[in-house]
């Protein structure tokens, strides 16, 4: 998916594998014989309810269901089991992860025992304070290192907005400065994550606009994205106007098995705050290596919904 992300110009690495030299090999796992991409993200939904009903949802409004808790965590063990193999990275996702915090918490610990690293936290926000064992979800994620990517759904500067796209309850930007500002006193960076939506960020001037105004919310890491559905919009025009301004001095290009990144200096005018921008083109080199895995309702599954390779 082609993306745009601004980031602290000194946080210039954003990924924590090898964009370059990646690799694909060869493995079994479960009796599926198949090439995985080196680092596979493994997309790990722990639970799929939600407070909000997206239109652009990867998980359909029919199917919020959870297993229960003993079921989740056995076949989630033995799937991390078999697969050591695979080099994996996580992503925690949903539905919405922070609003069952046990389960949260206690998956990001059986996940750091098997080494696998945090690939992205995905999530609007809603629960990072919540307690459970008399500490913050965000304490938890901080103390077993899962921090590298904490990525908060947001979808327009106003509040209501950001509610109404998301339709749902969501944070404000009042508690949103709050939660980064938390974060970052415990050293850790917060970023958000926004869809490109036609009627909210839906040009290069209100993408900019947008990352000024985090700034000032104590966020200075923020990713654009498209997304595939009714208002879709192509990033691909703002990427070329990125190219053509000369507030963006380009820096580098990255080649990667699955995309190639164009990066580029910025130096907001209005906050001063200089940036790495860096602008991801889909380039899948290879359609048969495996750069996805999902884990929900006890299954495991290539890409989202795909071939099972565990689980009934």
């Amino acid at each position: 998916m082609n993306t745009i992300k601004f980031a602290p110009y000194n946080d210039f690495v954003t990924e924590q594998h090898d964009v370059e030299n990646a690799s694909a090999y060869e493995a079994n796992v479960f009796g599926f014989n198949g090439k995985f991409y080196n680092p596979c993200n493994l997309n790990v939904f722990i639970q799929n309810k939600c407070q909000n009903d997206c239109e652009f949802c990867i998980n359909k409004r029919n199917d919020r269901t959870d297993i229960d808790n003993e079921l989740y965590f056995k076949n989630l063990e033995a799937i991390l089991e078999g697969m050591k193999a695979v080099h994996l990275e996580a992503t925690i996702t949903g539905g919405e992860p922070t609003l069952n915090p046990a389960r949260m918490v206690e998956t990001i610990k059986m996940l750091r025992k098997f080494g696998v690293k945090e690939r992205t936290v995905s999530t609007t926000g809603i629960g990072l304070m919540n307690l459970y064992e008399n500490k913050p979800v965000l304490q938890h994620l901080i103390d077993n290192d899962y921090v590298h990517n904490i990525s908060i759904s947001r979808m327009d500067i106003s509040d209501t907005e950001n509610a109404n796209v998301l339709n749902g309850k969501n944070i404000t930007n009042e508690e949103l400065a709050r939660i980064a500002f938390y974060a970052k006193v415990n050293g850790v960076q917060l970023r958000t994550s926004t869809n490109i939506i036609e009627n909210h960020i839906d040009s290069l001037e209100k993408i900019l606009k947008f990352v000024d105004f985090q700034y000032t919310n104590n966020i200075d890491s923020c990713l654009f994205r498209e997304v595939i559905a009714k208002d879709f919009i192509s990033i691909a025009p703002f990427q070329e106007q990125i190219r053509n301004d000369k507030n963006f001095v380009f820096d580098k290009v990255i080649h990667g098995m699955f995309y190639d990144i164009i990066v580029y200096i910025y130096k907001s005018p209005v906050t001063n705050q200089e940036y790495i921008v860096k602008c991801y083109q889909t380039n899948v080199i290879d359609k048969t290596v495996i750069g996805t895995l999902s884990y929900n309702q006890g299954k495991l599954r290539t890409g989202f919904n795909g071939e099972v390779l565990y689980g009934n």
